[in-house]
């Protein structure tokens, strides 16, 4: 399984994380994506050098994730937390994405921006 297939960061360029979510995160998924996804997430949080950062989240080519896949990345938005993240801003299809990116969110004290497109 290629984890291009389901996660690419896009750009890491004036203290913006730019990513893409794509697929179906399944928890199979998630368990087999897992160890691979946070190496890169933590490298491109890391990259900011503790500066305060943006992270937008492009989520167009996202199905609504599975429980595991909920909790990874909930695993990577805390991380971001930890190390300064100032803003989440989500790009998505649909508030049923809204909903479980949320979830995802909920306790992490992060006040996503919605953005959604047709």
């Amino acid at each position: 399984m290629d984890l291009s297939d389901f996660f690419e960061i896009r750009s890491l360029e004036d203290s913006v994380f730019h990513f893409k979510l794509k697929g179906l995160w399944t928890d199979e998924v998630s368990d087999q994506i897992e160890e691979q996804y946070l190496q890169m997430w933590k490298e491109a949080v890391d990259s900011m050098q503790g500066e305060r950062f943006i992270v937008l989240a492009d989520t167009q080519e996202f199905k609504p994730p599975y429980q595991r896949a909920k909790l990874l990345i909930a695993e990577s938005m805390k991380y971001a937390v930890e190390h300064n993240l100032y803003k989440s801003v989500e790009v998505m299809p649909s508030a049923i994405m809204r909903l479980a990116i949320q979830q995802a969110a909920d306790g992490l004290h992060v006040r996503p921006e919605w953005v959604f497109s047709s």
